[in-house]
């Protein structure tokens, strides 16, 4: 879907860099970025979002170094006529924002008559851009990369390519949270490792011995429980089996502050996913949890 409109940003990056600098560019590339996230020590950054609201995204001139941006900053700037730029000062800035805007401006024209219309914020320089997938979001990250004839500035610092990047965020299906039933007898274990599983991203019931665990689960219907064995009204692997009964894969993490062999084969017997001895690190619960949910 979004090949055209990154083929038009990448011919006017071409164009807009030639005609507002002496740089020559030999070759181009177009990149789709797999990478979670990529992060620019400097970066001109225009927001934009689609009339019709199907998604948003930014159009990024990013600078792994700030020596980079200086000198793409002077090379505009000498082509305007202004005095060579040593610093990333408030000139540099306006320089590389003003690029970005004609650029911005030429392709979304472009965009327009084909049919994809946008209304784009003025941009601003950031420093340590970080341009990430959104967790939320359908997003799509491309990299234009302009490979320069000639390096550009000093010999010890010099530019030989460009990297333009261009985000495509679309609405996605937020994928449910996890749900994690923990039952423990003692408030403060119980908390403490319910706050922790919150924490880490999961949907957290709590219950407070057996009995109320299989009231819970049977209402929360977790995708995992951390049942402790010594509780009142109804002990753990008591639980475990009543539960068994009408949900036969119902996943479970065993803890206890003892290890006795009955237990530990009873727990088998059970099929839980794993036993852990008390006293255990709340990071540690999680560590556990993923595995048995992997």
């Amino acid at each position: 879907m979004f090949t055209p409109y990154i083929n038009i940003l990448a011919m006017n990056f071409k164009k807009t860099l030639e005609s507002m600098t002496e740089m020559r560019i030999y070759s181009q590339e177009i990149i789709k970025n797999e990478e979670k996230s990529k992060l620019f020590s400097v970066a001109s950054v225009i927001p934009y979002q689609d009339l019709e609201k199907k998604f948003t995204g930014e159009f990024t001139l990013g600078f792994t170094d700030e020596t980079m941006a200086i000198v793409v900053a002077s090379a505009i700037g000498k082509k305007l006529g202004l005095a060579t730029l040593e610093l990333l000062d408030q000139t540099a800035e306006e320089v590389l924002n003003e690029f970005m805007n004609i650029l911005t401006g030429r392709a979304i024209s472009e965009w327009d008559t084909k049919g994809l219309s946008v209304r784009f914020s003025p941009p601003s320089l950031v420093r340590n851009k970080k341009v990430e997938l959104e967790p939320s979001l359908t997003t799509h990250i491309y990299q234009i990369i302009l490979n320069l004839s000639e390096g550009v500035g000093d010999p010890g610092a010099q530019v030989r390519r460009l990297n333009f990047t261009v985000t495509f965020s679309e609405p996605g299906i937020k994928k449910p949270e996890k749900k994690i039933l923990v039952a423990d007898d003692s408030g403060i274990f119980r908390r403490l490792f319910a706050k922790t599983i919150r924490e880490a991203g999961f949907e957290v019931e709590e219950a407070i011995d057996g009995v109320d665990a299989v009231e819970k689960h049977s209402a929360f219907k977790p995708d995992l429980t951390l049942m402790d064995i010594n509780m009142p009204r109804m002990s753990g692997l008591d639980a475990i089996a009543k539960v068994k009964e009408s949900q036969p894969n119902a996943g479970f993490i065993v803890m206890t502050s003892s290890s006795r062999k009955d237990e530990v084969m009873t727990a088998k017997q059970l099929g839980v996913l794993n036993y852990i001895i008390k006293p255990v690190e709340p990071a540690k619960i999680v560590e556990k949890i993923n595995k048995a949910l992997a």
